[in-house]
């Protein structure tokens, strides 16, 4: 039991392997009895120019991030249908809009979500499942810290964003929030920027 009176318990998935997501929507289910929401978070990156990527690094990127976060909203999903209610969120990236150097194969996996954030929506919205997605832009995390001790490669960054700072886990977990609850009920088959304005131009 958390702080908040609220109880959690641990189960190790590889979101790459069919029978470990059907395993722990399995335990999640005799656990629960139900699953409401979901939010699909796992991902990698790997950043090199185009022509350097190997099928390794294409595998490793779009099973992870793409096929990962599609076969865990499909197995989900089938639940939700049978419950006749529901909330999907995927983590995409503003690199699903923008396409940044170094990041092609990222960006790849991450348009793929909103893609098939999109057909999700539309072909679930009959059993009362909301399907959306949040592209953050650079947030302050693990995954980009190496990249953030660069000072020149921090300032540019910085001078792209109209709200003239990183963005926070817990801007990327409001937003997460928002699309869990009653608030988003109307809202489907739709990516939400987190970004502080960056994609304004």
């Amino acid at each position: 039991m958390n702080e908040n009176g609220g109880i959690s318990f641990p189960i190790q998935v590889d979101v790459t392997e069919i029978e470990s997501i059907k395993n722990m929507v399995k335990k999640t289910m005799e656990y629960c009895g139900k699953i409401d929401i979901l939010l699909n978070s796992a991902g990698v990156n790997v950043r090199k120019p185009a022509e350097d990527f190997t099928e390794n690094d294409w595998d490793k990127i779009i099973n992870v991030n793409l096929k990962g976060a599609f076969f865990v909203s499909q197995e989900v999903g089938k639940q939700m249908i049978k419950q006749n209610h529901g909330k999907i969120i995927n983590i995409s990236s503003d690199d699903a809009e923008i396409g940044h150097s170094t990041l092609s194969i990222y960006s790849a996996s991450k348009a793929g979500i909103v893609a098939f954030t999109k057909v999700l929506a539309k072909e679930w919205a009959k059993y009362n499942i909301n399907v959306n997605s949040i592209g953050p832009g650079y947030i302050l995390t693990e995954l980009t810290k190496d990249l953030l001790k660069n000072k020149q490669k921090y300032d540019n960054i910085l001078s792209e964003i109209p709200a003239g700072r990183l963005g926070t886990t817990q801007d990327v977990a409001k937003a997460a929030l928002f699309l869990a609850s009653e608030f988003a009920s109307y809202i489907t088959g739709q990516t939400i920027f987190v970004e502080g304005g960056r994609l304004i131009g």
